[in-house]
């Protein structure tokens, strides 16, 4: 048997015009799909709290009334966020935010920036520190609460 030679007048039911449109939908096929934009299904601001640090300064042997906290945030946004101090909180208890250097603070999408709050107690003794933030999208302006938060044993002299 001579398998050299095909015969191509034979009928073997499927014509080259049907082999070809077979072998084309058989080929791997690239789909190009239109992606969602990010901020479509993200909530904004998508900002954390990346630390706190406490301390309350001696001075002359009396205990001061002050504390100061410097919290860090990181933006995971695709948008700026603007951060802003509002409130603080001594062992649970409302205190008066003496300032807040820089405030509001300003964090480019995908960066970092702390914040350093003066906090004024009316008595003296350590507590619990409590900063409460507010992150603003500055291209949506959608908001969202963060905390930053030291615990007592954690506050340092300064």
């Amino acid at each position: 048997m001579d398998h050299s030679r095909v015969d191509l007048t034979t009928n073997s039911g499927a014509t080259r015009r049907q082999v070809a449109r077979g072998a084309a939908w058989a080929a791997p096929v690239m789909v190009a799909a239109a992606a969602a934009p990010a901020y479509a299904a993200s909530t904004h601001p998508n900002t954390t709290v990346t630390s706190a640090l406490g301390c309350k300064p001696k001075t002359g042997g009396d205990q001061s009334k002050d504390f100061y906290t410097t919290v860090c945030f990181r933006n995971a946004d695709i948008h700026p966020v603007i951060i802003t101090a509002e409130s603080a909180t001594l062992g649970g208890v409302p205190e008066t935010i003496a300032g807040a250097n820089p405030n509001p603070l300003s964090i480019p999408a995908g960066g970092t920036g702390c914040v350093t709050v003066h906090i004024t107690s009316a008595t003296a003794g350590d507590r619990d520190i409590a900063v409460y933030f507010q992150a603003t999208d500055t291209v949506t302006g959608t908001q969202a609460p963060l905390v930053g938060q030291v615990p007592k044993a954690d506050i340092g002299t300064c």
